[in-house]
C-alpha cells in the first residue's frame, strides 16, 4: 500500500476537513470524504495565510531512534488564528516528532503560551506528505512546502511518548 492509499484509507469519517499532499513538488492533491482535486502549485495559496518556520525530528518511538530530521516552512492558518494562540511571526520552533507505525504520527510544539500538539499523517516515502493540522482544537489546512535536512538538538522521546500517551 502507498501513501496515498495509506492517507485515504486512515481518514475514516473525519467528513469536512481538508487534506492536503505535496506530491513530487509539482501538484497539490486536495482529498476529502468525497473527492481529489489537483490543485496547480501556483494557485496553492492562503489568502490570509502566514509561512511558519518549522525545525522536526522523526524518531521511532519503538526502536527509539531517529528516523530522520529536517527544516521546513508551513503555509498555514490565518494569522488572527495562529496570533489566538500565541505565535507571531516566523521563527524557528522545535517541533519533536514521534511515529506510531509507518502511517500516523503526532507533532507536539512549544508556543508561546505552552503546549500544543498537532495531529498529521506522515509518510515515510520520499516525496509524499499529508497532515492536518489543529491549533488548540481549531482545525486548519496546510502542507509542508519545502524541506530540506539539518541539525537539531537532542530530544528526549522518552518524555515525547509520556506527553503523547496524555493526549
Amino acid at each position: 500500500m502507498n501513501g496515498v492509499e495509506l492517507f485515504k484509507k486512515s481518514m475514516g469519517n473525519w467528513e469536512g476537513r481538508r487534506w492536503y499532499v505535496y506530491d513530487n513538488g509539482d501538484k497539490v492533491v486536495r482529498y476529502t470524504q468525497f473527492s481529489n482535486e489537483v490543485i496547480p502549485k501556483e494557485k496553492f495559496l492562503f489568502p490570509e495565510g502566514i509561512s511558519v518556520h518549522h525545525k522536526f525530528k522523526v524518531w521511532n518511538v519503538n526502536e527509539n531512534k531517529l528516523e530522520n530530521e529536517m527544516e521546513t516552512i508551513l503555509h498555514a492558518c490565518p494569522e488572527h488564528i495562529v496570533r489566538a494562540v500565541g505565535y507571531l511571526g516566523e521563527e524557528s520552533i522545535e517541533c519533536p516528532i514521534t511515529s506510531v507505525g509507518n502511517d500516523m504520527c503526532r507533532m507536539i510544539t512549544e508556543y508561546k503560551n505552552g503546549w500544543t500538539h498537532m495531529e498529521f499523517f506522515h509518510f515515510l516515502t520520499a516525496d509524499v506528505r499529508a497532515r492536518n493540522i489543529r491549533y488548540d482544537g481549531i482545525n486548519c489546512s496546510g502542507t509542508f512546502l519545502e524541506n530540506r535536512v539539518d541539525e537539531f538538538s537532542e530530544v528526549n522521546p522518552e518524555n515525547l511518548v509520556q506527553y503523547l500517551l496524555k493526549q
